[in-house]
């Protein structure tokens, strides 16, 4: 027989776990990105697998699901849930894209707020000096990041963790947001329920 006692006292536990910017269990993703990837970069499927996992994996930290969709851009959403627009772009589209944003010359991918889209700079990620992470990994960081700024605003900097400016060449665990940041991501996903 179930104790409804316990029930409530485990979501209150949950609630305050994520409150503080806690790590998050399976059941407690209650809130959902919808990530649609359009590749240009024709990026390797298991570089692009393992990127996805990496990307997954940080959001689960803070109690937020990320779904994948390899189809074209969709706007539409359900409560509680976000799409965006992850772009990999190879070098001609993102020469392209940096003549319109002439200022962002030395980044390895950016995100643009008023559409919804991050823009990666695949072959700048895959040329970082001194790679000592797997490829798939600094790809995810960088997704992760970008999508990170599409939740959190442009200029959202941290001294550490996922949001920090620059990404670090060597071998590091598995990076998230601030308590801040995580409760800033979602909040803004739990306001659209």
């Amino acid at each position: 027989m179930a104790h409804p006692g316990r029930h409530l006292a485990a979501a209150l536990v949950a609630a305050l776990t994520l409150t503080a910017g806690g790590s998050a269990t399976a059941e407690q993703l209650d809130t959902t990105i919808v990530v649609h990837v359009d590749d240009h970069a024709a990026v390797a499927r298991g570089v692009l697998a393992g990127a996805m996992d990496r990307v997954a994996d940080i959001y689960k930290t803070i109690g937020v699901r990320i779904e994948w969709d390899r189809g074209a851009a969709v706007s539409r959403a359900t409560p509680g849930e976000r799409h965006l627009n992850v772009l990999l772009l190879t070098r001609d589209l993102r020469a392209k894209k940096i003549a319109e944003d002439a200022e962002k010359q030395a980044v390895l991918g950016y995100a643009h707020l008023a559409s919804g889209r991050a823009y990666i700079f695949f072959e700048r990620v895959a040329a970082l000096p001194g790679r000592d992470t797997s490829l798939a990994t600094q790809l995810g960081d960088v997704i992760a990041h970008e999508i990170g700024h599409l939740m959190l605003g442009q200029r959202t900097h941290s001294a550490n963790g996922i949001m920090r400016a620059s990404l670090g060449v060597r071998t590091f665990p598995l990076e998230t947001f601030t308590g801040t940041e995580a409760r800033t991501i979602r909040a803004a996903l739990l306001a659209s329920r």
